[in-house]
């Protein structure tokens, strides 16, 4: 039986950023970008890898390590990750990424115009949003008329990988070359790419090539990250069955709520009701029985044949009134 070959799948951040850092690799790299930023880049040339340790300003800000940040001639700086596990905050997480990026690239005494696009390119093994699409672009944007803003200057792109598989599965998307590469998992799908020829042929070969020198010395770390993610991971459920939890929770008492204050308020209202009416017939009876009084007292004084000037005085009814009793 012959041993399986050794493979490192790119979907681990470290094989990821091992791979593409390469200088020989650089043209893949290049075409990717090209791919899912449509960047127009023509020479690997146009392409220089920076720090990806964005190193704070102050001694106890956080310093994020980033997989891989570049710098194009003409399309400014991108970072390009990899992520494997669905983290905490993601895409605050991007967003923060991208700001200290764009803010990087100040010194003093430069002004504003200085400032060069920033663009993120985000791989991630799990789904992010709810929509069909797998590649999604986020930026700037008025909330009332819709209308973008710095649509050249702060943008990210987030390529679902997980999303990819599902619908390639169902014969639902077209066939991604690159997203086969980034999801392969064995030197057999390597080899199926490859036989696509041209470049992607140079880069499974590349890639598989890379794993047998390199599988040694990253499986270790692999692991230990690996671990790692699977805490993050596994951190993650936990907050977010808890935010979940909380959300259904509130929903279910609210519904509650609104049924219990409604049969109090039917009750409540139904005893001032009763009280109103009791009172408001009280009153009315008062009156009624008042008014009877007074007739009762105008006969017996029309009867004695008393003047109608002072029976009006003594009871208080009209002349009117008296002239019906007669």
């Amino acid at each position: 039986m012959d041993k399986k070959q050794p493979f490192l799948p790119l979907r681990y951040d470290r094989a990821f950023k091992g791979f593409f850092s390469k200088e020989e690799n650089k043209k893949f790299l290049m075409a990717m970008l090209n791919q899912y930023l449509d960047l127009g880049i023509e020479r690997e040339e146009e392409i220089d890898f920076l720090n990806t340790e964005i190193v704070p300003n102050k001694k106890f800000e956080k310093m994020p390590r980033l997989d891989l940040v570049v710098r194009t001639k003409n399309s400014g700086t991108i970072n390009v990750e990899m992520q494997l596990v669905n983290k905490d905050y993601l895409l605050r997480r991007c967003y923060y990424y991208n700001a200290a990026l764009y803010s990087k690239q100040f010194v003093m005494g430069d002004d504003y115009s200085k400032l060069k696009k920033v663009t993120s390119l985000t791989f991630t093994m799990f789904d992010i949003f709810p929509n069909e699409q797998y590649i999604n672009h986020l930026g700037i944007k008025n909330l009332y008329s819709g209308e973008s803003f710095l649509e050249n200057e702060f943008n990210m792109v987030f390529i679902e990988l997980s999303k990819y598989w599902k619908q390639k599965n169902q014969h639902l998307v077209h066939e991604d070359l690159w997203a086969e590469l980034l999801i392969a998992n064995s030197v057999e799908e390597c080899d199926i790419i490859g036989s696509k020829g041209g470049l992607m042929a140079d880069a499974a070969n590349k890639l598989k090539l890379f794993s047998q020198e390199e599988i040694d010395s990253y499986w270790p770390d692999m692991f230990r990250k690996a671990e790692m993610d699977r805490k993050a991971e596994l951190s993650y459920a936990r907050k977010e069955g808890l935010r979940l939890g909380k959300e259904e929770g509130l929903q279910i008492g609210k519904e509650e709520g609104l049924k219990l204050g409604k049969e109090e308020g039917l009750k409540l209202g139904k005893e001032e009701g009763l009280k109103l009416g009791k009172e408001e017939g009280e009153k009315q009876g008062k009156l009624e029985g008042k008014l009877e009084g007074k007739l009762e007292v105008a006969k017996a004084m029309l009867a004695e044949g008393m003047p109608l000037d002072k029976i009006v005085m003594f009871t208080g009814l009209s002349p009117e009134e008296l002239e019906d009793l007669r």
